[in-house]
């Protein structure tokens, strides 16, 4: 039977050249068809010669033309050179197979494309004692076989998701390995995957694991890449491994987190430190924390809020800030931020209280003569200061002089709002004095107030020598003191130079520069 589902190219035309009658002609057709063998990257390429006489290029004689016996004396073939064959047709007419179904092997190249030299010749003896040998070649390309698949698509996946990887086999037959690559993370090789279709395919079978979030320490975010290998179906790698890059995303809830929060007191001045407490406008706090990264991050930086309000960097936290002024209950949170720049939930520390402080005050002092005796004196002072939760004290020391000298004597402590009379104290009745309580706080801290007594009452005293004047008092000093309250029903002169300015216009030419 004919070889049939090939292509027949024409070679050759030989004229018989019989009683010079040219209209006869020998075609010579080498005919071919292939076949694949996908798997091995193969195509088998089956050819076949045959003669067909005809009347003229296109007609095929129906009747016999007798040529005359012909011989094989040249070693025909086609397919190979090393493919030979015998003659032996007694005469020609119509269309004569010479040789069929010679087949020879072509190894294609990796990306499943080929060509194929197919060789021929005729050797003829005619019985005109003509000799025809013709021989050539020409070259098919034959059809590219399906190689290895590329991937198509990679979706973007966050850590911890399935991959959905697709591409679409080349061949029912072929299986595939994958395997996923970030950084120094290798999955390694899956299984085989065999889709048994050439129709798109989706593969979700590899889950990136929470380890790969440690090649993203400083991003959310990174470049994975994934490789396709192709099988036949023996396990023989077909063509080169196909790789595609994807975003991996390393999950939002992967942040750090804070360990611990602490909140100390700190102070300078030894008393308060002693007490243990804080004290506003005086007191520090030291906070401490520790946190840890999450996913392979480090812990780049820590935020305070609250009592402070500050950004340190470090992987922790050990900060003193400064002197606080406010009184209260004050807490400290603390954040901690990552290398991937993701920020931790907050910690708060425990309370601190810090007790309100102002310096002591003299709210009330006062100093006069004992009315049941003139020369001793009578004092009561009233003064506030700072508890500090009961930590604090204050002491009110008494001191006079008389309003004539400079230094002053210590009389010693009083009590707080009681009616003291200093005894062990003579005070002249002719003389005045002045009279300093001071308050002193544990943390040596004062207030003073002072009062003023005057001599013992009298209308009117001329002082010796006749220079001074005492009204309502005894007269100390060349000049009028007046010690009782004053009406005056005239105006008030003030002399300026040679003139004399009324107290009320001198007093606004005080205050405006004037004078």
């Amino acid at each position: 039977m004919a070889m049939t589902g090939g292509t027949a190219k024409r070679v050759r035309s030989v004229h018989p050249n019989y009683g010079n009658d040219t209209r006869w002609l020998i075609n010579l057709y080498v005919y071919y068809k292939t076949s694949q063998d996908i798997s091995n990257n193969k195509s088998t390429v089956s050819v076949g010669m045959y003669v067909q006489v005809t009347d003229n290029e296109y007609n095929v004689l129906g009747s016999a033309y007798d040529i005359g016996a012909w011989t094989d004396y040249y070693g025909s073939y086609v397919g190979t050179t090393t493919s030979t064959f015998n003659g032996d047709i007694p005469n020609m007419y119509g269309t004569r197979w010479l040789a069929e179904n010679k087949t020879f092997t072509v190894n294609h190249n990796s990306d499943g494309t080929a060509t194929a030299t197919i060789y021929w010749k005729w050797g003829v003896n005619s019985p005109w004692g003509q000799y025809e040998y013709p021989s050539g070649s020409f070259t098919i390309t034959l059809p590219t076989i399906p190689r290895a698949s590329s991937i198509t698509s990679a979706a973007k996946t966050e850590i911890g998701s399935a991959v959905s990887v697709k591409w679409t086999p080349a061949s029912s037959s072929f299986k595939y390995k994958l395997k996923f690559t970030l950084g120094s993370y290798d999955s390694g090789w899956t299984a085989y995957v065999s889709p048994s279709q050439t129709s798109a395919y989706t593969y979700t079978g590899f889950t990136i694991p929470s380890s790969v979030s440690n090649q993203l320490t400083s991003a959310t975010s990174g470049n994975m890449t994934v490789y396709l290998a192709t099988y036949n179906s023996s396990g023989t790698q077909i063509g080169s491994t196909a790789s595609k890059d994807f975003t991996v995303t390393v999950p939002s809830g992967t942040k750090p987190t804070i360990g611990s929060v602490t909140a100390t007191i700190v102070n300078t001045n030894t008393t308060i430190n002693g007490w243990g407490v804080a004290v506003a406008g005086y007191s520090k706090v030291r906070v401490k924390a520790t946190a840890s990264g999450a996913g392979g991050s480090t812990i780049s930086s820590f935020t305070i809020s609250g009592g402070y309000s500050t950004t340190q960097n470090g992987s922790s936290l050990d900060y003193t800030g400064g002197v606080i002024s406010t009184s209260g209950a004050i807490s400290f949170s603390v954040t901690a931020k990552d290398s991937r720049s993701r920020t931790s939930a907050a910690q708060n520390s425990s309370d601190v209280t810090f007790y309100a402080y102002k310096v002591p005050e003299v709210t009330s002092f006062t100093a006069q003569r004992s009315s049941s005796n003139s020369s001793q004196m009578v004092v009561k002072a009233n003064w506030t200061f700072s508890s500090i939760g009961g930590h604090n004290s204050a002491t009110a020391t008494l001191k006079y002089k008389k309003s004539s000298t400079s230094s002053w004597t210590t009389y010693g402590t009083i009590a707080k709002n009681t009616n003291v009379t200093l005894t062990g104290v003579n005070f002249d009745e002719t003389s005045s004095y002045n009279f300093q309580v001071i308050v002193t706080d544990s943390l040596s801290k004062t207030a003073k107030e002072e009062a003023f007594v005057s001599t013992i009452g009298v209308l009117i005293d001329l002082r010796a020598g006749g220079k001074g004047l005492g009204i309502g008092k005894i007269a100390e000093s060349d000049t009028m003191e007046v010690a009782l309250d004053s009406v005056f029903i005239g105006n008030v002169y003030i002399k300026v130079g040679a003139s004399n300015i009324s107290l009320k216009t001198y007093i606004k030419g005080v205050m405006d520069g004037t004078y």
